[in-house]
Order: structure tokens, then C-alpha cells, then sequence
């Protein structure tokens, strides 16, 4: 053995390293973010309930308060999310940039309001998400 490739050999390699060159395979592991900036522009809402008894708030359950679901109005928007979950999130990210008058209501199981918050007016910003945070006054 002299150490020598020999041509055919020489020229397989080559031609399968050209191959792989040429292909357009080349596997790029590099995580990327596909956020935009309209992903970040949703609505985050939470509540709580209370009962006012002698002068002192109280938190009640959903169950106790006999509510069953909550209804978000975000200007042109509406959602209405199960009263349990104490928090939730517009179902689409990408609303406008904006102010939004805002109402919440607690309803009943037969959809009848059992509170309603005071109408407030929440921004959207460019590239970030909007939190109403609220409490229900329940009898």
C-alpha cells in the first residue's frame, strides 16, 4: 500500500460531496421566534367576587355568588368565558392598536347579570397585551 487514493475513488468522493453541496439540505438548528409584534396585542382578564356583609368584602366562589359565566365587551369586541376559570384570555391575538371602552358582567346560569363593572376606557399598545383586572359586587 502506497498511500495514494486512487482516481476512481478520488473522483466518488467528490462527486458525492457535491451532491450534498448541491442539494440545498443543510439543516439549520438555530431556534427562531416567529412572534410579531400583533401576537403580543391580546386581552387578559381576571376577576374576583365579593359580598359586602357589615361593612366587610368578602370573596365568594363563583358557586356561592350563583354565577355561572362572565361576558368581556372590549369595544367591538365580545367574549364570554366560564365564571370558574377567574381568568381568561381573548380567544385571537392581533387586535388593533387602540382605546377600547370596556364593560364586564357576571351572569347567571340563565344568562341573567348578576353585576356589572363601570364602563372604562383600556388601551392597546403596539406590541403588548392589555390586563383588565376587575372585581364583582355581588348581594
Amino acid at each position: 500500500m502506497n498511500g495514494k487514493i486512487s482516481t476512481p475513488v478520488f473522483l466518488g468522493f467528490t462527486a458525492l460531496a457535491l451532491t450534498f453541496s448541491l442539494s440545498g439540505c443543510i439543516i439549520d438548528a438555530t431556534p427562531t421566534d416567529t412572534t410579531t409584534c400583533a401576537d403580543q396585542r391580546y386581552v387578559q382578564a381576571q376577576w374576583d367576587i365579593v359580598r359586602t356583609v357589615n361593612q366587610i368584602d368578602y370573596s365568594v366562589s363563583c358557586g356561592d355568588a350563583g354565577a355561572a359565566s362572565v361576558i368581556m365587551d372590549f369595544g367591538t369586541y365580545s367574549w364570554q368565558w366560564a365564571c370558574t376559570d377567574l381568568q381568561n384570555t381573548s380567544p385571537y391575538a392581533g387586535l388593533p392598536e387602540g382605546n377600547y371602552p370596556t364593560q364586564l358582567q357576571l351572569l347567571g346560569p340563565s344568562n341573567e347579570i348578576l353585576s356589572t363593572t363601570p364602563q372604562a376606557l383600556y388601551s392597546m399598545a403596539h406590541c403588548s397585551p392589555t390586563y383588565v383586572t376587575t372585581t364583582f359586587q355581588v348581594n
